[in-house]
């Protein structure tokens, strides 16, 4: 099974997310944040295999977040689902060693979950 973590400050996009994934085989949302800081205290004491991941939240900054999930564990996969289709975004993100970046409005179940295994 796939253990996902969804941060996202916008709660539809965090629901939408998860119902996406909701009967998906062999993924399972461990659990959601409205914040990155929440997020790495979850990750201290819980592990997850991929962390799905907004850039532009209030607080901590997504890329912020992928430095510092990365520090402390360079294992987990790491896939960015964003608004912003600007290149710069996705190239450093990938520079950080996210794995994916997709935009939010092309996401459906099957490249959402074609990412994820692939990034598995």
């Amino acid at each position: 099974m796939i253990e996902i973590v969804i941060v996202d400050d916008e709660m539809l996009s965090r629901i939408g997310i998860q119902t996406l994934l909701d009967g998906v085989k062999d993924i399972h949302v461990a659990q959601t944040f409205d914040n990155a800081q929440e997020a790495l205290s979850y990750l201290e004491d819980e592990p997850a295999d991929i962390l799905l991941t907004d850039l532009e939240m209030s607080g901590m900054h997504g890329m912020d977040l992928i430095r510092e999930v990365k520090a402390n564990n360079e294992d987990m996969g790491i896939l960015i689902l964003s608004c912003h289709n600007d290149f710069s975004y996705a190239r450093e993100a990938l520079m950080l060693d996210a794995d994916g970046y997709l935009l939010k409005h092309e996401l459906n179940t099957q490249l959402l979950e074609k990412e994820i295994k692939k990034i598995y």
